[in-house]
Protein backbone atom coordinates (compact mmCIF):
# COMPACT_ATOMS: atom_id res chain seq x y z
CA UNK A 1 0.00 0.00 0.00
CA UNK A 2 2.94 2.37 0.60
CA UNK A 3 4.54 1.74 -2.49
CA UNK A 4 1.36 2.49 -4.54
CA UNK A 5 0.01 5.23 -2.72
CA UNK A 6 3.82 7.07 -2.13
CA UNK A 7 2.57 9.22 0.70
CA UNK A 8 4.65 12.66 1.93
CA UNK A 9 4.48 11.45 4.84
CA UNK A 10 2.83 8.70 7.58
CA UNK A 11 1.30 10.18 11.03
CA UNK A 12 -0.15 7.52 13.26
CA UNK A 13 -2.13 8.17 16.76
CA UNK A 14 -1.59 4.97 18.34
CA UNK A 15 -3.18 1.98 18.67
CA UNK A 16 -1.72 -1.60 17.47
CA UNK A 17 -2.77 -1.12 14.25
CA UNK A 18 -0.88 1.76 13.34
CA UNK A 19 2.44 -0.12 14.23
CA UNK A 20 2.77 -1.92 11.33
CA UNK A 21 2.46 0.71 8.93
CA UNK A 22 4.43 3.36 10.75
CA UNK A 23 7.53 0.91 11.13
CA UNK A 24 7.40 -0.56 7.34
CA UNK A 25 7.07 3.72 6.92
CA UNK A 26 10.63 4.05 8.24
CA UNK A 27 12.30 0.89 6.65
CA UNK A 28 10.75 2.70 3.24
CA UNK A 29 12.79 6.28 4.86
CA UNK A 30 9.13 7.82 4.61
CA UNK A 31 9.00 10.75 6.83
CA UNK A 32 6.94 9.30 9.81
CA UNK A 33 4.97 11.40 12.77
CA UNK A 34 3.13 9.93 15.94
CA UNK A 35 0.98 11.73 17.68
CA UNK A 36 -0.04 10.97 21.58
CA UNK A 37 -2.04 12.90 24.12
CA UNK A 38 -1.61 11.10 27.16
CA UNK A 39 0.71 11.62 30.03
CA UNK A 40 2.31 8.05 29.18
CA UNK A 41 2.34 7.64 25.46
CA UNK A 42 0.06 4.15 24.56
CA UNK A 43 1.67 1.06 24.09
CA UNK A 44 2.47 1.50 20.60
CA UNK A 45 3.98 4.58 20.58
CA UNK A 46 6.67 3.94 22.67
CA UNK A 47 7.68 0.73 20.59
CA UNK A 48 7.83 2.87 17.78
CA UNK A 49 9.78 5.77 19.30
CA UNK A 50 13.22 4.28 18.10
CA UNK A 51 11.90 3.95 14.62
CA UNK A 52 9.67 7.40 14.03
CA UNK A 53 10.96 10.59 13.15
CA UNK A 54 9.39 12.83 15.06
CA UNK A 55 6.40 13.05 17.94
CA UNK A 56 3.95 15.55 18.80
CA UNK A 57 2.70 15.34 21.85
CA UNK A 58 0.47 16.93 24.49
CA UNK A 59 2.28 16.64 28.54
CA UNK A 60 5.96 17.45 28.48
CA UNK A 61 6.01 14.37 30.72
CA UNK A 62 5.65 12.47 27.62
CA UNK A 63 8.99 13.59 26.28
CA UNK A 64 11.10 11.63 27.73
CA UNK A 65 9.92 8.57 25.59
CA UNK A 66 11.12 10.31 22.48
CA UNK A 67 14.54 12.11 22.77
CA UNK A 68 15.05 14.29 20.32
CA UNK A 69 11.98 13.73 18.68
CA UNK A 70 9.28 15.20 20.87
CA UNK A 71 7.46 18.27 20.48
CA UNK A 72 4.68 19.65 22.93
CA UNK A 73 1.98 20.93 20.25
CA UNK A 74 -0.82 20.35 23.02
CA UNK A 75 -3.80 18.49 22.01
CA UNK A 76 -5.96 19.98 19.46
CA UNK A 77 -9.65 21.56 20.99
CA UNK A 78 -12.51 22.81 19.12
CA UNK A 79 -11.96 27.13 18.82
CA UNK A 80 -14.76 27.13 21.47
CA UNK A 81 -13.45 25.81 24.46
CA UNK A 82 -10.45 28.79 24.19
CA UNK A 83 -13.33 31.44 23.65
CA UNK A 84 -15.08 30.32 27.05
CA UNK A 85 -14.95 34.16 28.85
CA UNK A 86 -14.24 33.95 33.01
CA UNK A 87 -17.45 33.84 35.11
CA UNK A 88 -18.55 36.69 37.09
CA UNK A 89 -18.75 35.63 40.78
CA UNK A 90 -22.25 34.27 41.54
CA UNK A 91 -24.03 33.83 44.84
CA UNK A 92 -24.12 29.61 44.21
CA UNK A 93 -21.22 28.08 42.66
CA UNK A 94 -22.46 25.88 39.32
CA UNK A 95 -21.41 22.31 39.84
CA UNK A 96 -20.73 20.06 36.29
CA UNK A 97 -20.56 16.63 36.89
CA UNK A 98 -20.12 14.18 33.95
CA UNK A 99 -18.18 10.84 33.27
CA UNK A 100 -17.80 10.85 29.23
CA UNK A 101 -20.76 10.05 27.04
CA UNK A 102 -21.85 6.87 28.84
CA UNK A 103 -21.68 8.22 32.19
CA UNK A 104 -19.22 7.01 34.98
CA UNK A 105 -21.21 4.88 37.23
CA UNK A 106 -18.34 5.38 40.21
CA UNK A 107 -18.96 8.88 39.81
CA UNK A 108 -22.64 9.25 39.57
CA UNK A 109 -23.07 7.50 43.29
CA UNK A 110 -20.28 8.55 44.60
CA UNK A 111 -21.83 12.24 44.06
CA UNK A 112 -24.99 11.35 45.67
CA UNK A 113 -24.06 9.72 48.63
CA UNK A 114 -21.93 13.13 49.01
CA UNK A 115 -24.59 15.43 48.85
CA UNK A 116 -25.60 15.17 52.54
CA UNK A 117 -22.39 16.77 53.23
CA UNK A 118 -21.97 19.49 50.25
CA UNK A 119 -24.55 23.27 51.13
CA UNK A 120 -27.20 23.08 49.30
CA UNK A 121 -28.01 26.51 49.44
CA UNK A 122 -24.14 27.33 47.62
CA UNK A 123 -24.57 24.47 44.94
CA UNK A 124 -25.76 24.82 41.30
CA UNK A 125 -25.36 21.13 39.95
CA UNK A 126 -25.82 19.82 35.98
CA UNK A 127 -25.28 16.08 36.42
CA UNK A 128 -24.72 14.06 33.35
CA UNK A 129 -25.34 10.16 34.35
CA UNK A 130 -25.25 8.69 30.74
CA UNK A 131 -28.55 6.47 29.53
CA UNK A 132 -27.51 3.57 32.39
CA UNK A 133 -27.74 5.16 35.63
CA UNK A 134 -30.46 8.31 35.13
CA UNK A 135 -33.34 7.44 36.64
CA UNK A 136 -31.56 5.75 39.65
CA UNK A 137 -29.61 8.91 40.10
CA UNK A 138 -32.45 11.04 39.39
CA UNK A 139 -34.33 9.60 42.25
CA UNK A 140 -31.12 9.98 44.18
CA UNK A 141 -30.94 13.35 44.17
CA UNK A 142 -35.20 13.48 45.01
CA UNK A 143 -34.49 10.97 48.01
CA UNK A 144 -32.20 13.32 49.60
CA UNK A 145 -34.13 16.86 48.49
CA UNK A 146 -31.97 18.74 45.70
CA UNK A 147 -32.95 20.09 42.94
CA UNK A 148 -30.47 19.58 40.38
CA UNK A 149 -30.23 19.85 36.43
CA UNK A 150 -29.80 15.64 35.83
CA UNK A 151 -29.22 14.76 32.13
CA UNK A 152 -28.64 11.35 30.20
CA UNK A 153 -26.38 13.77 27.86
CA UNK A 154 -24.75 17.04 27.18
CA UNK A 155 -25.17 18.01 23.67
CA UNK A 156 -23.52 21.67 24.17
CA UNK A 157 -20.32 20.82 26.47
CA UNK A 158 -18.66 24.31 25.82
CA UNK A 159 -22.19 25.98 27.23
CA UNK A 160 -21.78 23.74 29.83
CA UNK A 161 -18.10 24.45 30.82
CA UNK A 162 -18.88 28.45 30.49
CA UNK A 163 -21.21 28.13 32.90
CA UNK A 164 -19.65 25.83 35.43
CA UNK A 165 -17.19 27.16 37.99
CA UNK A 166 -15.72 23.54 39.13
CA UNK A 167 -16.05 20.23 37.06
CA UNK A 168 -15.60 16.96 38.57
CA UNK A 169 -14.50 14.42 35.73
CA UNK A 170 -12.72 11.73 34.45
CA UNK A 171 -8.84 12.65 33.04
CA UNK A 172 -9.08 11.51 30.01
CA UNK A 173 -7.10 13.30 27.27
CA UNK A 174 -9.78 14.91 25.34
CA UNK A 175 -11.56 16.42 28.78
CA UNK A 176 -7.78 17.47 30.07
CA UNK A 177 -7.14 19.36 26.98
CA UNK A 178 -11.10 21.01 27.22
CA UNK A 179 -10.78 21.80 30.71
CA UNK A 180 -7.01 23.52 29.96
CA UNK A 181 -8.56 25.70 27.20
CA UNK A 182 -11.53 26.64 28.69
CA UNK A 183 -9.26 27.30 32.29
CA UNK A 184 -11.41 25.63 34.43
CA UNK A 185 -11.14 23.99 37.94
CA UNK A 186 -11.38 20.51 37.70
CA UNK A 187 -11.53 17.81 40.07
CA UNK A 188 -10.47 14.88 38.18
CA UNK A 189 -11.63 11.21 38.98
CA UNK A 190 -9.21 9.03 36.81
CA UNK A 191 -10.46 5.45 35.05
CA UNK A 192 -8.71 3.28 37.29
CA UNK A 193 -9.17 0.35 34.62
CA UNK A 194 -7.75 2.43 31.85
CA UNK A 195 -4.40 1.43 29.94
CA UNK A 196 -1.16 1.61 32.12
CA UNK A 197 -2.94 3.82 34.54
CA UNK A 198 -2.68 6.36 31.55
CA UNK A 199 -5.50 8.82 33.01
CA UNK A 200 -3.91 9.21 36.72
CA UNK A 201 -0.81 10.25 35.13
CA UNK A 202 -2.79 12.96 32.88
CA UNK A 203 -4.56 13.58 36.17
CA UNK A 204 -1.27 14.53 37.89
CA UNK A 205 0.50 16.24 35.16
CA UNK A 206 -2.45 18.37 35.26
CA UNK A 207 -1.89 18.84 39.54
CA UNK A 208 1.29 19.49 38.71
CA UNK A 209 1.20 22.34 36.87
CA UNK A 210 -1.65 23.80 39.37
CA UNK A 211 -4.96 23.50 37.09
CA UNK A 212 -6.62 20.05 38.70
CA UNK A 213 -6.51 18.37 41.90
Amino acid sequence: MLKEFKPDVVVGAGGYVTGPVLLMASLLKIPTLVMDSNALPGFTNRQLARFVDKAALTFEESLKFFPNKGVVTGNPVRQEFFEVQPKQREAKTNLLIFGGSQGARAINFAMVDALQNLPKDKLNIVHQTGEHDFEKIESGYKDKHWQADIRRYITDMVAEFAKADVVVCRAGATTCAELAAAGKVGIMIPLPTAADDHQRKNAEALQNAGAAK
